[in-house]
């Protein structure tokens, strides 16, 4: 991946972050930035957005959210299997706590 892209992708999933109160609002923000990287088809960003949602929802312990979130990404057209692989991975990481 070009050092251009990878910047991009970074500022990308940085974006996730905005409204560190309430974690609706992030979460909500995160959805947003998936459903624009996912539309362009970059699998490197999306992947990075929807690793750091489940992270958000694990820090919070917010269970229900965690799985509705889980089975609306995995759901959702023309989403990249390597997405849904890097999605699973962080969710095995945070289930072995």
């Amino acid at each position: 991946m070009p050092a251009a892209a990878a910047r991009c992708a970074e500022r990308r999933a940085a974006r996730c972050d905005r409204g560190r109160g309430c974690v609706v609002t992030r979460c909500d923000n995160a959805l947003q930035v998936e459903k624009q990287t996912r539309l362009a088809s970059d699998a490197f960003a999306t992947g990075k957005v929807a690793v750091a949602i489940v992270s958000i929802l694990f820090e919070c312990k917010d269970w229900e959210g965690l799985n509705s979130n889980i089975v609306l990404i995995s759901k959702r057209r023309q989403q990249l299997k390597q997405v849904l692989v890097d999605m699973t991975q962080e969710v095995g990481a945070c289930a072995e706590f």
